[in-house]
């Protein structure tokens, strides 16, 4: 009997993480070696593609839903694999905007089991999936990949690869630093390890530190570095001739500046502008690799993005915006996104986190906004007990309430919000239940 979806989704999410503690005996093979013995089993379909490949700790999906809107404006057939889902775990692979149909991932899982079977390391969840995906955009004839890291870089499945087209690093922070390395140059150093000869390298402006380890790693493969200049991109400011613009909502777009010329970007959020810059960094070093992705399908990829669950208005009565950010970076970007479209209001907040995240800096960057917390349990093992972070955060002077699921947080939060704007945060897997919830789909 053939294998259906769900059955297929039970068999993958039966494996294990997959991942190697840095402070441990490393196994005999690292994640790309599992995926290239998957890849191997069915002929190597990524040698047929093109790729640019994305890791970072911030921005990466953000940057990836950019680049897929140019080049699917550009006339392009382009794969995208991003990660975690949301909603429907088929989310993670797309072509053309297409998520993978349920019945494709059933029988490619069909495929790849066998050899996944046979390996005395078996391979994780996320290495199963890479070597699925890119079987799949091999099938569907892409002409480009947009591939974004799981963890880290060099010993990510994703590398399994050869060289990319282009190795975009976004912004890099402190993470998972049991498995990366304890400081931004160890973390960098891992995330390097996309960088091969032959590629170009498109890297956000960000810590020295990081920079210099970037700059190393491109040196050594002799491949050229083009750090994002942010001026490129601005705010729209809009004088008397320009008003034939449609004035946007800030809540739901905003105009920007690109060298001058005036476009709109469909992303809020004010850090959307230097994942815009970092996005046409990586499309200029695509034109230098030979593309062709003129400024047209820069313009209208731009005023089409859609990204999910980032500074995303799910109501506007009362107004509720649902943002997946789950570190200090995300935070501090919020809080600017905040400031600057409610400068003196402030806010409630439903949260839920991780516990093997930072959540008590995270939390303490919030704390200028918040009226109140609403917290929940993310819907994921490592989910911070709604009750343990309540009690953390009215230690810390909050006023803070602890619910048993996150349908009566909503509730609580639609009642009780009156004027105030409702921001759900803290988590990429309550914000999928969110989105659920108030029936949104995928």
């Amino acid at each position: 009997m053939k294998m259906i979806k769900k059955e297929a989704i039970n068999y993958i999410e039966s494996l294990s993480s997959g991942l190697t503690r840095k402070k441990t005996a490393q196994t005999p093979l690292d994640n790309p070696g599992r995926a290239r013995i998957l890849l191997s089993s069915v002929g190597d379909p990524d040698r047929r593609l093109k790729f640019v490949h994305v890791c970072g700790s911030n921005g990466k999906g953000s940057v990836c839903a950019i680049l897929d809107a140019i080049l699917r404006a550009a006339g392009l057939r382009v794969g995208l694999f991003t990660s975690p889902h949301l909603q429907d775990f088929c989310e993670r692979i797309r072509v053309n905007g297409r998520m993978i149909d349920g019945s494709e991932l059933a029988r490619l899982t069909e495929r790849l089991a066998p050899a996944a079977d046979a390996m005395t390391d078996k391979p994780g969840l996320f290495c199963f999936l890479t070597a699925l995906a890119l079987t799949y955009f091999a099938e569907q004839q892409c002409d480009i990949v947009i591939l974004e890291t799981g963890l880290g870089g060099m010993h990510d499945a994703t590398n399994v690869i050869a060289c990319p087209e282009v190795a975009v690093v976004t912004n890099i922070g402190l993470e998972h630093t049991d498995i990366l390395g304890d400081t931004i140059a160890e973390i960098t150093e891992d995330k390097a390890g996309i960088i091969k000869p032959g590629c170009i390298c498109a890297a956000y402006r960000q810590d020295l530190q990081a920079l210099l380890v970037l700059k190393r790693k491109c040196e050594a493969c002799q491949v050229p570095l083009h750090i994002t200049d942010f001026s490129n991109v601005q705010k729209a400011v809009l004088s008397d001739k320009d008003q034939h613009f449609r004035k946007t909502d800030p809540l739901t777009a905003q105009l920007i500046s690109i060298d001058g010329e005036i476009a709109t970007l469909s992303l809020p959020g004010s850090y959307q502008l230097k994942n815009t810059a970092l996005a046409l960094t990586a499309v200029d070093a695509l034109n230098m690799c030979g593309w062709h992705i003129s400024k047209e399908s820069v313009t209208y990829g731009l005023g089409h993005v859609k990204w999910p669950a980032r500074f995303e208005v799910l109501s506007r009565n009362p107004l509720f915006i649902l943002d997946g950010g789950h570190n200090p970076q995300c935070a501090r970007a919020l809080v600017e996104s905040l400031d600057e479209i409610f400068p003196d209001t402030k806010v409630l907040f439903l949260v839920g986190m991780m516990r093997d995240k930072n959540y008590q800096e995270t939390l303490s960057l919030l704390d200028a906004k918040a009226a109140a917390y609403l917290c929940v349990t993310p819907p994921d093992q490592r989910g911070l007990p709604a009750y343990q972070l309540a009690a953390y955060l009215r230690s810390c002077g909050s006023q803070a309430k602890s619910f048993d699921n996150t349908a009566d947080a909503l509730h609580c939060a639609v009642q009780n919000a009156g004027d105030m704007p409702v921001i759900a945060f803290g988590s990429l897997y309550l914000a999928g239940e969110i989105r659920d919830l108030m029936g949104f789909e995928p």
